[in-house]
Order: structure tokens, then sequence, then C-alpha cells
């Protein structure tokens, strides 16, 4: 925002709002690590299943995963 707004705008307010941006941001950071972590787990449980059923198809399966990555 311009030098305006700030100038304007009550300090109170101006840290209200950065602490919310903040706080939102952290969550948000938060939510994605435990996301990739979900679906890094899940993916080698696939793998892993994958090769106790049929280690032949487990590995044509497994060299196409950087691709659909």
């Amino acid at each position: 925002l311009s030098f305006a707004y700030h100038d304007k705008a009550q300090t109170g307010q101006i840290m209200s709002r950065v602490t919310q941006d903040v706080e939102a941001l952290r969550q948000f950071i938060a939510m994605a690590l435990l996301r990739l972590m979900y679906i890094s787990l899940m993916i080698a449980i696939s793998v892993g299943g994958m090769f106790i059923i049929n280690w032949k198809l487990a590995i044509c399966s497994v060299f196409t995963l950087p691709f659909l990555g």
C-alpha cells in the first residue's frame, strides 16, 4: 500500500492486519507440510504394495512416476 495509507491508518490496525497475515501464512505452510508428508507416505505404501504383488510391473510403474509428477 502507499505511504499515504500508512500515514492515515492507526498503528493498531496495521499491526493487527500484519499479525493476521503472518498467522494465516504460518497455518498455510503447516498444512502444506502435513499434506506433503501424508502424500509421500501414501506413495511409499502404494509402491511397497506394488512390489509385494508384482515386482516386474512395479518397476515399470515406478519409472513412470517422475514423468507423472
